[in-house]
């Protein structure tokens, strides 16, 4: 740049410096973005997936949670059926629990598979809930379940007939709660997580 026929060391560059500011400034990418601000919360690749697994989590349990008290009735009337079959063959159901003898009356027998299917039921909730294969790893607790629980007549009952009938009675509750919870788990499971 000549000033006066004289020229001024330093001016063209700092002009230049100064355009190029400007245009940096002016630059759309520099410029506060419309929806940039302390409001605006980035969207993440999970944003929303929350409550689908809620939804997902909840409808099954919701589901068989309707199903608790039907299959425990189903259990206890199943056992009613059976025990009432066994009485009539001559079973005596004497049975000797912790050195003390005593004999399981069809209240006590439909009681208790009442009860341990509201258990079972509650292992089906937590089932629902908590594993990619419900169906499977169901059926495997209320397997396991059984083998227990069949240990207890051979061990407690002396009378051959009583000892089948117990077995049988335990194997009916189970059965009564598989069939009435079990295939239900996988449907509720498929729809909400398809939903």
């Amino acid at each position: 740049m000549f000033v006066g026929g004289r020229a001024v060391a330093g001016s063209a560059p700092s002009e230049t410096i100064n355009e190029q500011t400007d245009v940096a400034v002016d630059s759309p990418a520099l410029l506060p973005h419309p929806t940039r601000g302390a409001a605006h919360h980035p969207r993440s690749p999970l944003h929303g997936r929350g409550s689908m697994t809620d939804t997902a989590s909840t409808r099954p349990v919701a589901a068989i949670a309707r199903l608790l008290i039907p299959a425990a009735l189903a259990a206890a009337a199943a056992v009613l059926v059976g025990y009432l079959i066994f009485d009539a063959a001559g079973a005596d159901f004497d049975v000797t629990m912790s050195g003390t003898d005593s004999t399981v009356t069809a209240v006590q027998a439909c009681l208790a598979a009442f009860l341990v299917s509201l258990v079972g039921g509650t292992a089906a909730l937590l089932v629902a809930r908590r594993t990619a294969r419900p169906t499977r790893t169901f059926a495997a607790i209320v397997t396991i379940a059984v083998v227990v629980l069949l240990v207890g007549p051979l061990v407690g009952a002396d009378q051959a007939l009583t000892v089948v009938a117990l077995e049988v009675l335990h194997l009916l509750a189970a059965a009564a709660v598989l069939i009435v919870v079990l295939p239900r788990i996988g449907t509720t499971t498929t729809t909400s997580t398809d939903a």
